[in-house]
């Protein structure tokens, strides 16, 4: 049984202008390249627009920091011991990591590159196809 709120996809929405973001040039190398290929997938989908240039921005430096944090944590570990107590504890880069995970899941939910962001907006797998209005209660059609 369908809920009352209307299914939002890319067509019945809000149009976003159709000008392309430049990539920040204040990006480091790892932020840059997942920027350039992020823009390249909301580019073939048709999304990529000045509109979501913050959140793409985002999207990219908290990926460059997941990364950071789980080089840092793959080559230290993720306790370290106490020097007053001589505790085992756990390295500030571990919060660093779950935050960025947890910030990345929310940020590709709202750049649609999530599976379900997709299916959400009615973008199927073949490329622009829109998904039946069927595929929502789950029958193929």
């Amino acid at each position: 049984m369908p809920g009352r709120k209307p299914v939002l996809n890319r067509h019945n929405g809000p149009q976003a202008p159709k000008t392309e973001p430049q990539c920040p040039k204040h990006l480091d190398k790892v932020a840059k390249a997942k920027w350039l290929e992020a823009a390249g997938i909301l580019r073939e989908m048709e999304l990529l627009s000045t509109a979501d240039a913050t959140l793409l921005q985002l999207f990219a430096e908290t990926w460059s920091r997941y990364q950071a944090a789980l080089d840092f944590l793959q080559k230290n570990g993720n306790t370290f011991t106490a020097v007053r107590s001589g505790y085992e504890v756990q390295r500030p880069e571990v919060a660093i990591l779950n935050k960025s995970g947890d910030m990345i899941l929310k940020l590709t939910g709202e750049l649609g590159l999530s599976p379900v962001a997709r299916a959400r907006m009615g973008i199927s797998k073949k490329k622009n196809e829109a998904v039946s209005k069927f595929a929502e209660f789950g029958i193929a059609v």
